[in-house]
């Protein structure tokens, strides 16, 4: 099956699957002559589980660890509920304090500085509030963070440490803030 016929099937784009084929997940056979992409029903299996893993919100990385075998996929799965239990959680405290602001906030946005203190004193009682990572999670959308770090040496062991990889980004979108912050320093001094 040609890539078009496999992307209308299950119902995802020719880049997702690309996508997929680029970070090593599948690996369909390539016709010798056309050097066109053939989708075995096997390719197709395995896509069929990348979408449903991915539905579940699965990372890209826990996805290849468990089609490696490396990770079983009960595993993945608890891991993965107990990472949406933690969201479900962050979703309800920011549901709650909206609540708040609505009941007890007028039309004021001066009011809502008291529920800052409201916000620390919740956090002191282990709520927890969704992470405020705005600037690090958008540069990590225009970066490539993983293939930096792959390119890297021991980037293979590197690659599993979420935690590297957070730093790394931290790093790109601080360089990103000092190069913009010379830029606008040249620009205000050449005049």
């Amino acid at each position: 099956m040609k890539i078009g016929e496999v992307s209308e099937t299950l119902g995802i784009s020719v880049s997702n699957i690309r996508f997929y084929e680029k970070k090593g997940l599948i690996g369909p056979d390539r016709d010798k002559e056309s050097k066109y992409r053939n989708y075995s029903e096997e390719d197709i299996s395995e896509l069929k589980q990348i979408i449903v893993l991915r539905k579940m919100g699965v990372t890209i990385e826990a996805i290849t660890e468990v089609l490696k075998s490396n990770v079983n996929i009960s595993d993945a799965i608890n891991s993965q509920l107990e990472a949406l239990n933690e969201e479900e959680k962050r979703i309800k405290a920011s549901k709650d304090l909206c609540k708040k602001a609505m009941s007890e906030v007028r039309d004021n946005p001066k009011e809502l500085v008291y529920l800052f203190d409201y916000v620390g004193e919740e956090e002191s009682h282990g709520v927890k509030f969704p992470v405020i990572d705005e600037l690090v999670d958008g540069v990590a959308k225009y970066v490539d963070v993983d293939g930096l770090i792959l390119s890297l040496p021991f980037g293979g062991y590197l690659y599993t440490n979420t935690r590297f990889k957070r730093i790394v980004t931290t790093a790109i979108a601080l360089w990103f803030l000092i190069f913009i912050g010379l830029v606008i320093y040249l620009v205000i001094t050449r005049k």
